[in-house]
């Protein structure tokens, strides 16, 4: 890909023997003839693999790719070179669309930003073997005796073996997916205007403009640099074999950094809010390019500083944008938004093109620079105005009904009776669960009135038993097709007392609801979501998960204490599978419960009403944030914590002005 960009300035320097006066110029014909046929082909070559599948469009693009580099070298006029720059593109436009596409199919949502880092250094290394043995390559068979149009040629050839052998091994070697259902029966047209139209998520939208920035900063490296640095050389005396020394070694500075910023720049994308991560590329991205405006010597070390700011900024933009895009990217049209995506990165070159090229002959050279630089900033802004609005679509992980279907274990009061109200709030189906037949009945009744029937059903099951576990999971598959989300919340406490004075069976009965019950809950959800390709599952945290101790909670707090240490033992159990874990932790929750803990102990009973009533909150406070944290979340690991620290010294600060009774009612 980045062979025909680098080694242009030469064909129109050695072959075609363009004045350098207007090399600016015949850049911007060649760059305009390459992305209109892009922006043309690329949103629709996206829906298309939407209907037929990934391999054939990615495999007719290195064909395509690889016609152009052999029929390169004859190219005797400006006009030849133009119309095979528009075979090439072709191709490029499919080869494009599609590694994007196939990242996003193959590489779990978590580890995308990682992926697209190793991408990005197998990127910057053909970049650096592009820069550094192919672009070499003609000198040196020149100094052997052969003719620059033959040496050339010879090197075209190559290239061009190089994107047959990789067409081959594609398409027997990848691993063939599943076409989408939902898009059987689209125009691609209807297709290209919904990845058009899916930029009403602000975090596609993020990912559109930063694909401009980013894909135009590698234009201007691409093309502009060399030719900046070749024309410099050359206008200071220096021979056009030197002078395309001096340019292969300033392009050969921002690909080393990009190639080590790569995978660091996909672990915080990973890390970070993937919005927050494009923001800060972008950011340095235009840091970097602003600067080189105001440099007068490119061959100066001032200039490799600032090639090194480039090439972070530039791996940073394209890797942090695709992990963002791969993300967001509705599963049934992501074809067609991934080829949105590349039309707006095929824009973003068109601009570096034309009003590049008019810039570097009218202005200055690093004129084109400066342009991208003013345009990397306006996105990094846009990106800190909507990075808290980014969150993961649901339907990227829901069933194909478009509607989550919920299990919640100890559903008919409390937490997970609120839970399952404000998930059914949120339109999922949800499957109530508790011990007794009679309070499953009347929980779903309640449900039933308020969100309708038919996406709320109820089971009796005791978690301590394993069987009735597994028949609730079975319950819950035969009237919903699919369970998405399996929440652990069945638990019980023990009277607040010292622990001796708790009676062997309530002690056996907490921790075996508790922490036995959650463990076979996990057992059935992990074998039945392995077995239908994805889902969530979490448990819930109390006190104790921490560490914590406290007096009369040595029972319940062992058994959550002894819960985190399961979760941290499923996490390495199941890495690289494809269902998600995590954790809820709801703090101080107010429910009926509270009176039967302190039974015969008033006094202390009021004592911890003083507490519960600095740190608390009730059901109907809690339960809608951690719903919404559960549909938004799509990272393995994820805690989701209502009670942090932070919150807790807020809440002791505002109790001389803030008075509040949880227990009023």
């Amino acid at each position: 890909m980045v062979f025909a960009g680098v080694v242009q300035p030469f064909v129109l320097t050695s072959l075609l023997k363009v004045p350098l006066a207007a090399q600016g110029a015949a850049t911007g014909r060649l760059g305009l003839a390459n992305e209109l046929t892009i922006l043309l082909t690329i949103g629709l070559l996206g829906a298309f693999s939407d209907k037929i599948g990934r391999k054939p469009v990615y495999a007719a693009g290195l064909l395509l790719m690889a016609a152009a580099y052999f029929l390169y070298p004859t190219a005797g006029s400006l006009n030849s070179l133009v119309v095979l720059r528009a075979v090439f593109a072709l191709g490029a436009a499919a080869f494009t669309a599609m590694l994007g596409t196939v990242l996003a199919d193959y590489v779990a949502n978590e580890d995308r930003g990682k992926a697209g880092g190793i991408m990005g250094v197998f990127n910057g290394l053909g970049a650096m073997l592009a820069a550094t043995v192919f672009l070499s390559m003609p000198t040196r068979l020149e100094a052997r005796g052969m003719e620059t149009a033959g040496a050339l040629q010879v090197t075209f050839y190559i290239a061009a073996g190089i994107a047959l052998v990789s067409a081959a091994v594609l398409w027997w070697g990848l691993k063939p997916g599943v076409v989408a259902r939902e898009t059987e029966h689209k125009s691609l047209l209807a297709l290209a205007r919904e990845g058009i139209g899916a930029a009403r998520d602000p975090g596609i939208a993020l990912a559109y403009a930063a694909a401009f920035v980013s894909r135009g900063d590698l234009a201007l490296v691409g093309q502009f640099l060399l030719l900046w640095v070749n024309k410099y050389g050359i206008e200071s005396g220096l021979s056009e074999a030197d002078a395309r020394k001096q340019a292969q070694l300033a392009f050969i500075v921002p690909q080393a950094a990009a190639l080590l910023a790569a995978p660091l720049v996909g672990l915080l994308s990973d890390r970070l809010n993937r919005a927050t991560a494009v923001m800060l590329m972008v950011g340095v991205s235009a840091v970097g390019y602003s600067s080189l405006f105001f440099i007068a010597n490119p061959l100066s070390g001032t200039m490799k500083l600032a090639l090194l700011v480039v090439g972070v900024g530039e791996i940073g933009g394209v890797v942090a944008s695709q992990a963002l895009i791969a993300q967001q990217a509705p599963r049934a049209i992501r074809g067609s938004v991934i080829g949105v995506f590349g039309f707006c990165g095929a824009l973003g070159i068109l601009v570096a093109f034309g009003f590049g090229g008019y810039l570097f002959d009218h202005w200055r050279e690093p004129a084109p620079f400066l342009m991208f630089g003013v345009f990397g900033a306006i996105v990094a802004a846009w990106g800190f105005a909507v990075s808290g609005r980014v969150k993961p679509p649901r339907e990227n992980w829901i069933g194909e009904n478009g509607m989550a279907t919920i299990v919640v274990t100890g559903s008919t009061r409390g937490i997970g009776y609120g839970l399952a109200h404000e998930f059914l709030q949120r339109g999922c189906q949800v499957v109530v669960s508790g011990r007794g037949q009679a309070a499953v009945d009347k929980a779903v009744s309640e449900l039933a009135a308020k969100h309708g029937a038919e996406r709320v059903k109820g089971f009796a099951c005791d978690v301590t038993d394993a069987a009735q576990v597994q028949g609730l999971w079975d319950a819950a598959k035969e009237n919903f097709g699919r369970v998405d989300v399996w929440v652990n919340n069945a638990g019980i406490s023990n009277p607040y007392v010292p622990f001796w004075e708790v009676t062997p069976e309530t002690l056996a009965q907490v921790v075996n609801v508790n922490l036995t019950g959650a463990m076979y809950g996990c057992q059935v959800a992990m074998r039945g979501m392995l077995a239908q390709g994805d889902g969530h599952i979490y448990i819930m945290e109390g006190f104790g998960s921490d560490g914590r101790t406290g007096e009369g909670l040595g029972v319940y707090g062992s058994s959550k204490a002894g819960l985190r240490y399961f979760l941290k033992a499923m996490l390495v159990d199941a890495k690289g599978r494809s269902v998600k874990i995590g954790a809820l932790s709801p703090g101080m929750v107010v429910t009926d419960l509270w009176d039967e803990l302190y039974e015969g102990q008033p006094e202390r009973f009021e004592k911890a009403k003083k507490i519960v009533n600095i740190l608390g909150d009730k059901v109907e406070t809690v339960t809608p944030w951690l719903a919404e944290q559960v549909l938004a979340n799509n990272k393995n690991g994820a805690s989701f914590k209502w009670l942090t620290t932070p919150t807790a010294i807020g809440r002791f600060l505002k109790l001389p002005f803030k008075k509040r009774d949880l227990f009023a009612d």
